[in-house]
């Protein structure tokens, strides 16, 4: 009994012995660490992006819608009719049938006026009565027709008296540019050298 314990004991001794043995003659190879093989990184293929044509806004060609011409009544030449320089006649702003009393008793009336032109002149025609109403002889008075400007047109004639009760009438045509405007005519008796109207004479604005 004894020495087959001891004989289990040598076997075992043996087995340890050798598989020291074993691991010794490999010690080269089984000290190395173990090789770990490199992988190489997978190569993947990279896609590039969709290429997407972008269209500049600047060279689209945009319809245009089609234009409409608007005319503007206000600056629409008007073909203005050309006056033509006729004779024309009309009333002249003044006062009519009106008796006035001259400076020297003379009662004069204008009884009528109208104004013709031909475009370069104008003509004023005047119709009045003058009547003596006092006891004595009166001068006759005459018309002057005076202008803006400071110019005057005398009533040229030959002028007689007025004995008590009478009556005369008398109708005189003023030639003036048609550029000039009235200022007043005036009836007196004794104006023929007055440069502007005399004072107390009859004066009728124009």
């Amino acid at each position: 009994m004894r020495s087959n314990v001891i004989n289990v004991i040598m076997v075992a001794f043996i087995a340890v012995v050798l598989g020291m043995a074993g691991c010794g003659g490999g010690g080269d190879e089984s000290s190395k660490p173990a090789t770990t093989p490199i992988t190489e990184p997978t190569t993947m293929p990279v896609t590039e992006p969709a290429t997407t044509t972008v269209t500049d806004p600047a060279t689209t060609t945009v319809t245009e819608p089609a234009t409409t011409t608007v005319t503007d009544p206000a600056t629409t030449p008007v073909t203005e009719p050309v006056p033509v320089p006729v004779p024309v006649t009309e009333p002249v702003n003044t006062v009519f049938n009106i008796a006035k009393v001259a400076r020297n008793g003379m009662i004069v009336t204008l009884t009528s006026a109208s104004i013709s032109s031909t475009g370069v002149n104008n003509e004023y025609t005047f119709k009045y009565t003058q009547k003596n109403e006092t006891s004595g002889t009166l001068d006759e008075v005459r018309m002057k027709f005076y202008f803006t400007d400071g110019t005057s047109l005398p009533q040229e004639g030959s002028f007689g008296t007025l004995v008590p009760g009478e009556t005369k009438s008398r109708t005189y045509t003023f030639t003036a540019l048609s550029t000039k405007d009235p200022s007043i005519l005036e009836f007196d008796h004794d104006n023929a050298s007055a440069l502007i109207p005399v004072p107390g004479s009859i004066q009728i604005p124009w």
